[in-house]
């Protein structure tokens, strides 16, 4: 079996060959590690992106992409933030920007930002966003073309599979508000924050239908919404907000023949239900440091959505030695791989910190004890 029929097994609850292999994002920092100590055989034909290079010369099944989205025409048609709402919030700042939808970003000595909150405190505000939203414009046909022929297509020719990512409705709403003011314009003006979500969904569905169309049949939104230890939607709020956005977006690639994982961060026990009735494909990452066990996920939630990752990234592959790697990964298997429905892959990102030989060790130990029909006496 190749990986992408692989991974499309897992998404549907079947048992493939062995279990797939994913990771999110190849940090800058374990490239470097990596590149110092293994000598790549080959460019793989891939037109730039050494990042895919590595990921297919460690063998992994699926990658994220990252690359096509939406954005404004032009910046000159974004909305003015009034001064007193942006003095207040960039006080302590010396150097910052605004990002394209409403969101407040440090800046440091070499240009990189960070979030740091919304700006859309006020009605006013979320109305002229709206607006602006419905204006952007998707990534041109040129760049989809590029993505299609010289990503997915070269990618499946080396037996992986560079899943796009697009969108990201929930992350964009709440980030767009801030933490500190989320609450308050929920409570108060519930239909306009309702309004800016929805024009986030369109301009995503929007998106994942071209790439659909280019012949890229998964597709991820990036969209943290949970805190280590809970979500940041109370339930209520998340059904009524959340929920039918997801289950838009999921429509829509089903419509089209395809699956749509979402990411987010953080501890998701408690929204998984609500992914499932949204109709949700995947679930990544389960980062376990935020609590994410896979024992009760899969006695609980059973095969009705794939579960994508869980090794821990930022304690066992950055810290702990490959027979710590190898007992995790065999563990893990053990308790989410019977039936299905689980994609083995790091809780978030590959970090800086990752060890190479520790990552190299957890997709080796993957395809020894992951085949199918699962081996018990080697996993406990």
């Amino acid at each position: 079996m190749d990986a992408h029929g692989r991974i499309l097994a897992a998404l549907d609850h079947e048992e493939p060959d062995r279990v797939p292999t994913f990771v999110q994002h190849l940090e800058p920092p374990f490239i470097k590690a990596y590149d110092e100590q293994v000598e790549l055989k080959s460019d793989y034909g891939y037109k730039g992106g050494f990042d895919l290079m590595v990921a297919t010369e460690l063998g992994l099944d699926s990658k994220w992409n990252h690359g096509a989205g939406f954005g404004p025409r032009s910046y000159k048609d974004m909305p003015e933030v009034p001064p007193d709402i942006l003095r207040e919030a960039t006080r302590g700042l010396e150097n910052y920007y605004i990002g394209s939808d409403g969101s407040l970003h440090a800046r440091n000595s070499a240009g990189e930002g960070w979030y740091q909150d919304g700006l859309l405190h006020a009605p006013e505000l979320l109305k002229a966003w709206v607006s602006f939203i419905k204006s952007f414009v998707p990534s041109d046909e040129s760049y989809l073309k590029y993505l299609e022929e010289d990503v997915w297509k070269a990618g499946l020719k080396n037996d992986i599979v560079f899943i796009p990512t697009a969108g990201g409705p929930v992350y964009t709403t709440w980030s767009s508000i801030g933490l500190k003011r989320f609450a308050y314009m929920t409570r108060k003006h519930l239909p306009l924050v309702k309004s800016l979500i929805n024009a986030w969904k369109e301009k995503t569905i929007e998106i994942h239908t071209l790439l659909f169309e280019h012949g890229m049949d998964i597709v991820f939104t990036c969209d943290d919404h949970a805190f280590k230890g809970h979500q940041i939607f109370r339930p209520e709020l998340w059904d009524e907000l959340v929920l039918p956005v997801y289950t838009e977006i999921a429509a829509n690639a089903h419509k089209h023949g395809a699956k749509y994982c979402v990411h987010t961060d953080g501890n998701l026990h408690d929204e998984i239900a609500g992914l499932i009735k949204a109709r949700v494909d995947g679930v990544d990452p389960l980062e376990y440091e935020a609590g994410n066990r896979l024992a009760p996920l899969k006695e609980q939630f059973g095969t009705r959505i794939c579960f994508i990752g869980n090794v821990p990234s930022s304690d066992v592959l950055s810290f702990g030695t490959v027979d710590d790697t190898i007992r995790i990964t065999k563990r893990q298997i053990l308790e989410a791989g019977e039936g299905g429905g689980f994609i083995s892959a790091p809780g978030s990102d590959v970090l800086g910190t990752v060890r190479p030989e520790n990552l190299q060790a957890w997709i080796a130990a993957v395809k020894k004890f992951g085949r199918y029909p699962l081996d018990k006496s080697k996993l406990g």
